[in-house]
């Protein structure tokens, strides 16, 4: 009977710490490790650290169960559990996680701010320019590489002293998909269609989500047309039967 009340004792402070507590814990950290942050941001950093342990479900029980294997030799010997001396002097190392996981969430926080500021930048200079051509045809190859051409299909180069940075190839970047945005934005045109020599190809979802940001309606990738394959040899003609 002391033995199974024992594991409900175990179970209900290690429920009470690691569904609630650490929550707490982890504001506090967020607030005296990242001062400098404003309330609200370290709120969204803290949403970022909630939304990562909750799926890493593998990860979350092995911090679970070290807990529960700290809680249960302490509640062998002792009468008195004060949380928070408990975790900083006898889980050191689940502290420690939930550091890391802080640490990690406030990181992505600040680069998506970063991403969220720069696509806003970026939207706003297009909707200042002044388009230079109505539509531009851009033929994406599953590398990565482009050409742009205007509707009667002449080829469209960026402006003098405007080129985008390239590598080997039309087109080429060690990202082409910023090379691609870059080139968008310079080009300035009203309307851009984006062929795929294949489907699903060349053109990566960070791509497609960054287009669709900064160019809104501006930007339509094409289902298919001739121009989002290349050309085929004819079958040859097959020869006159004999007579």
């Amino acid at each position: 009977m002391f033995r199974d009340w024992r594991a409900r004792v175990v179970r209900a402070i290690v429920a009470f710490i690691h569904d609630e507590h650490r929550w707490h814990l982890m504001q506090r950290l967020v607030a005296r490790r990242y001062a400098h942050l404003a309330p609200d941001e370290r709120h969204q950093a803290l949403a970022y650290a909630r939304r990562h342990l909750a799926t890493a479900p593998a990860r979350d029980g092995q911090l679970r169960y070290q807990l529960s294997r700290q809680v249960a030799a302490y509640v062998e010997g002792a009468g008195l559990l004060l949380v928070d001396g408990f975790l900083r002097f006898r889980c050191r190392d689940y502290v420690e996680a939930l550091e890391l996981a802080v640490d990690r969430a406030v990181d992505e926080y600040l680069l998506d701010r970063e991403y969220r500021d720069f696509v806003r930048l970026l939207r706003q200079f297009v909707d200042l320019q002044v388009p230079r051509l109505d539509v531009v045809h851009v033929v994406v190859e599953p590398s990565g590489a482009f050409t742009m051409t205007d509707e009667q299909g002449r080829a469209v180069s960026l402006p003098p002293g405007e080129a985008w940075v390239a590598g080997p190839g039309e087109g080429v970047a060690p990202d082409p998909g910023d090379a691609l945005v870059s080139a968008l934005v310079t080009v300035a045109a009203r309307r851009f269609v984006v062929h795929l020599r294949r489907r699903n190809q060349g053109l990566g979802g960070d791509t497609r989500d960054m287009l669709e940001q900064v160019f809104g309606n501006r930007v339509e990738v094409c289902t298919g047309c001739t121009r989002c394959r290349p050309r085929q040899r004819r079958p040859a003609a097959p020869a006159p039967p004999i007579r």
